[in-house]
């Protein structure tokens, strides 16, 4: 019960006989939005599903927009989950942003956003040797000597995959003057895969100013795993 009253000649002035007033007072809820995957890991270069449930408490969804990395996706529905697909080609190496946002009837909105992060492989140990096992006097190289280069590369994605590894000599200028390359199948076990190359000095190169450089590569991602030589 709420009692009245009114302004009369500067006075309140109770209204007689009471009254009821009734106040129709409630707050709009947001949207609730949960995002179910993907993981707080995925494999880089694989593709990624986006799936959020979301819900409002006291109406309807009105619009729902999924992003990675900021781009749209085109998404559907079934019932309260919501799916959108996100090619391989984003997933590259590194962490990367999901955001789902939802407006509901009344014009209320909702963000929620995870932070992932995209892994495929991982350099262990490398070395570049000369023949008899040691570190390399590039002064002293001559055409003709060898260099041996010894890697291990372990995969920390959840399928089997192809890496190359490749080095190459080069000159002060930047110019390759030797080349060798080989792959290795890096398993989702994680196990460290070895990879063994050597490479010859070329007549046509001052080793005193050359440099050895030796990447890896599964064509989406690709690091200097070891130099060695001028610039070191």
């Amino acid at each position: 019960t709420v009692m009245i009253y009114s302004m009369w000649d500067g006075r309140y002035v109770f209204s007689p006989g009471g009254a009821k007033l009734w106040i129709d007072y409630s707050v709009n809820s947001k949207p609730e939005i949960t995002i179910n995957s993907p993981l707080d890991t995925v494999d880089a270069g694989s593709a990624v599903s986006i799936s959020a449930d979301i819900t409002d408490s006291d109406g309807s969804i009105l619009n729902t927009e999924i992003f990675f990395d900021g781009k749209r996706y085109a998404h559907t529905v079934s019932g309260t989950t919501y799916t959108a697909a996100v090619p391989e080609s984003a997933v590259t190496d590194g962490e990367h942003t999901v955001t789902v946002t939802a407006v509901d009837n009344d014009g209320a909105k909702s963000t929620a956003a995870k932070k992932i992060y995209a892994k495929s492989f991982v350099v262990q140990n490398v070395s570049i040797t000369d023949i008899g096992g040691e570190s390399p006097d590039f002064s002293r190289l001559k055409a003709g000597d060898v260099l041996k280069i010894k890697i291990e590369i372990s995969s920390l994605t959840t399928t089997t995959s192809p890496v190359a590894v490749f080095a190459g000599m080069y000159t002060d200028r930047n110019e390759m003057k030797a080349f060798t390359a080989c792959s290795v199948l890096l398993t989702p076990d994680g196990a460290a895969k070895t990879a063994e190359l050597s490479i010859a000095v070329p007549y046509n190169i001052d080793t005193a100013c050359a440099s050895v450089r030796v990447y890896v590569s599964n064509g989406r991602k690709t690091v200097i795993a070891a130099h060695a030589g001028q610039g070191e």
